[in-house]
């Protein structure tokens, strides 16, 4: 049975980007990589809720509701046009309201960015200052969290009215050491372009040719300023026009894939228009082809031409004529 084969995550790295997940969900429609038909059991757990381990579902075909896996999380928050979690030191108290701790200032000599629920672009200020706020949004300081413990970062699709949901797990050391790959980066998924659905056809809070094409994504400012913090002035300079040229590396080759994709939908739409009748071309159709009725009430051919025409009982455009049987 499919529910007690061994289970393994659609794929290994690092959701960054709405872009990321979309070349994910682009990948299962096509069979490259494989949805999950079930969530993992008690026993399987610890293994695959680990840092890198990206779990892609179909809704309908898997019959999961809800995804679970066995780990206390704190509430979620927004960041782009993801929800975040992170792991929490200990659960909550049956029946207690989970509510936000009271901020300390100067605890343990560090000062933490007030967090903003809502807030999906960080300036790079702020990350210099706290780089965990492009990984964990606001969920900064709010809750006791668990030590070196996971993030998990959702996002949902819908293809052809069906859900996919796309659940991932990292830790912030990962992704701070580089030891995971995001789709973007890997050469597996160079050949892979999100088809328009998905693209242009989601309830994203962020358009996705705004918040990736232009370098603002999901997490603020791209990944390598979170490193900025502890380099110095002339190494900052450096690594900036380094991240520049990438960045516009990237912007170059998304703008690319993003207008085949607006070429092939408005290719789709030229195609339909040009196999829909025009209005002459359907009066011409009915003129050659009355149907049965119409060729029951049409006058003679005399008539036609206004020969033999009965004036009289003409009752004006809007009527039928009905001419006399003899």
């Amino acid at each position: 049975m499919a529910s007690q084969s061994p289970l393994n995550p659609t794929f290994k790295g690092h959701v960054a980007t709405t872009w990321d997940a979309l070349l994910l969900f682009e990948a299962c429609l096509q069979g490259q990589i494989n949805h999950v038909p079930r969530r993992p059991h008690d026993r399987e757990r610890q293994e695959l809720i680990s840092s890198g381990n990206i779990f892609i579902y179909e809704e309908h075909a898997s019959g999961i509701k809800r995804w679970t896996d066995g780990i206390s999380w704190s509430p979620s928050r927004i960041l782009g046009n993801f929800l975040i979690y992170r792991e929490l030191d200990k659960p909550f108290p049956p029946g207690e309201k989970k509510r936000a701790l009271k901020r300390k200032r100067g605890s343990q000599g560090v000062n933490k960015a007030t967090p903003r629920s809502n807030s999906t672009v960080l300036d790079p200020t702020t990350i210099a200052r706290d780089p965990e706020r492009s990984l964990v949004g606001s969920l900064v300081d709010s809750y006791l969290f668990k030590e070196r413990g996971l993030v998990k970062k959702t996002i949902s699709i819908t293809f052809q009215g069906v859900p996919h949901h796309l659940v991932s797990y990292y830790s912030i050391e990962d992704v701070d050491n580089k030891s995971l790959m995001t789709p973007t980066e890997s050469n597996f998924f160079s050949h892979i372009k999100p088809r328009t659905e998905l693209v242009m056809s989601q309830n994203f809070r962020n358009p996705v040719d705004e918040v990736t094409l232009f370098g603002q994504e999901d997490n603020g400012f791209m990944g390598a300023n979170a490193h900025f913090y502890n380099m110095g002035a002339h190494q900052i300079q450096q690594q900036q026009m380094h991240h520049h040229q990438q960045q516009l590396q990237r912007q170059q080759q998304l703008q690319h894939q993003m207008h085949a994709i607006q070429m092939q939908q408005q290719q789709q739409q030229f195609h339909h228009q040009m196999h829909q009748p025009q209005p002459d071309e359907q009066r011409q159709h009915q003129l050659s082809h009355p149907s049965p009725h119409q060729q029951d009430v049409q006058p003679d051919e005399q008539q036609q031409n206004g020969e033999g025409f009965d004036w009289s009982n003409y009752q004006g455009p809007n009527e039928y004529y009905y001419p006399q049987q003899g």
